[in-house]
C-alpha cells in the first residue's frame, strides 16, 4: 500500500513536466502545436497498445519500441535535427560538471530519507 502511494505521488508530480513536454517544451517556438500533440499522443499510445496486447520479451520493451515509433515519426514531420550527431567525434572523454557543478539539495534529501524509511519500515514489518 505505501510503496504504491509513493509511485501514484511521483506520477502526479511528473505530470506538469509531462504535459509541458507533451506540447513541446518550454521555450520552444511551435510549443503547443497540434504536431507535438500528436506526436506525444501517438508515442503513449504506442507504449499502452503494446504493453496491453502483448506479452513476454515485446511487453517488456514496450517503452523503447514507442521511442522508436516517436521519433520516426518526428523524423517524419521534420522535428528531428541529426545534424550535430553527424558533427560529433567518434570518440570522446567524459567532461566532467559540464551541465552544472555539484549542488546539494536539502528538499531532495528529505524526500529521499522519507521513502527509505518507509521502505524500512515496510521491510521490517515484512521480515
Amino acid at each position: 500500500v505505501v510503496t504504491g502511494s509513493v509511485v501514484a505521488i511521483i506520477g502526479i508530480n511528473v505530470s506538469a513536466v509531462a504535459m509541458n513536454d507533451l506540447a513541446g517544451g518550454e521555450g520552444a517556438k511551435d510549443y503547443g502545436k497540434g504536431n507535438n500533440i500528436v506526436l506525444g499522443v501517438v508515442t503513449l499510445l504506442v507504449i499502452l497498445i503494446i504493453q496491453r496486447m502483448t506479452t513476454g520479451f515485446f511487453k517488456s520493451i514496450a517503452i523503447l519500441i514507442g521511442l522508436i515509433v516517436g521519433t520516426l515519426l518526428a523524423s517524419a514531420f521534420g522535428i528531428v535535427d541529426v545534424k550535430q550527431v553527424g558533427e560529433a567525434h567518434w570518440f570522446a572523454l567524459p567532461q566532467p560538471f559540464r551541465f552544472s557543478m555539484f549542488s546539494f539539495d536539502f528538499g531532495a534529501t528529505l524526500i529521499f530519507f522519507i521513502v527509505a524509511l518507509v521502505s524500512l519500515i515496510e521491510s521490517t514489518g515484512v521480515y
